[in-house]
């Protein structure tokens, strides 16, 4: 429900309702959360999801260095949330790329764009697309929590919205400060303005101010990158995660049919 209404209207298409009275009136729902069997963090369902139809009716740029309003679901939509949280904690970080260091996606840190934001982000990239190739819902959630898809998906995140990383900082920089797109434009009113930060294409004026948030933007591509290195140092972990979930379900479903 909390999906409904015109912003979201806009950005990841209408809200169907027949759809959900068809589910509601036979006792279906929604978990409100569940497990990643790789990383082992929970996960919003609904987000992830949302996420995953704001990509699925908006295309990607054709240059990658761009940013439109598909990007908002997801991580854009943080970035311009979490760069309000720089600007107004910038007594303690005056510099973007220490703020991106200390709180950006990193696991067990508090934080406007966490970890699981991350996650849910590019999950919910990686479902849209696949279904826009005119791949099944369920056929990709299997192959990404069954089947091992999950130990690349920051790695194939990358490579499918950006491919490099110098794309992905220039994508932050553009979806902070170009004005070429209205979508984009009123997300940023909303996420920074509203918050009483700085807009960027402002500071951007300012003497410094545009090395500023290239060190933000710079700190956020290296975040990226790194997160593809997690999946590389953290792969007998994540496979072991993996492992011990499918034989956990093995058992589960075993029971089901001896009941």
């Amino acid at each position: 429900m909390k999906y409904q209404g015109m912003a979201w209207w806009w950005l990841a298409g209408s809200y169907d309702s027949g759809f959900i009275d068809y589910c509601n009136g036979r006792g279906m729902s929604v978990m409100d959360f569940f497990k990643d069997p790789v990383s082992g963090h929970d996960l919003d369902a609904t987000h992830l999801m949302a996420t995953a139809n704001g990509f699925l009716v908006n295309s990607d740029p054709s240059d990658k260095q761009s940013a439109t309003g598909g990007d908002i679901v997801g991580w854009g939509g943080d970035i311009m949330t979490f760069y309000a949280d720089w600007r107004n904690s910038e007594e303690r970080y005056a510099s973007g790329h220490a703020f991106c260091d200390a709180k950006l996606a990193k696991p067990d840190v508090v934080s406007s764009f966490g970890f699981t934001d991350m996650v849910e982000d590019a999950d919910g990239y990686l479902l849209g697309k696949a279904v826009a190739g005119g791949q099944n819902v369920v056929d990709w959630v299997r192959a990404q929590y069954n089947g091992g898809g999950a130990l690349r998906r920051f790695r194939n995140h990358l490579d499918g919205r950006w491919q490099t990383a110098g794309n992905c900082k220039q994508s932050c920089w553009n979806i902070l400060t170009a004005v070429d797109d209205v979508t984009v434009d009123l997300a940023r009113k909303k996420l920074i303005m509203a918050s009483g930060a700085m807009l960027p294409s402002v500071m951007i004026n300012l003497p410094g101010g545009g090395d500023k948030l290239d060190a933000f933007c710079l700190g956020f591509s290296d975040r990226m990158l790194a997160l593809t290195g997690l999946e590389n140092t953290m792969a007998a972990t994540y496979k072991s995660n993996l492992q011990r979930y499918l034989k956990a379900a093995g058992r589960r479903a075993a029971a089901r049919v001896g009941h």
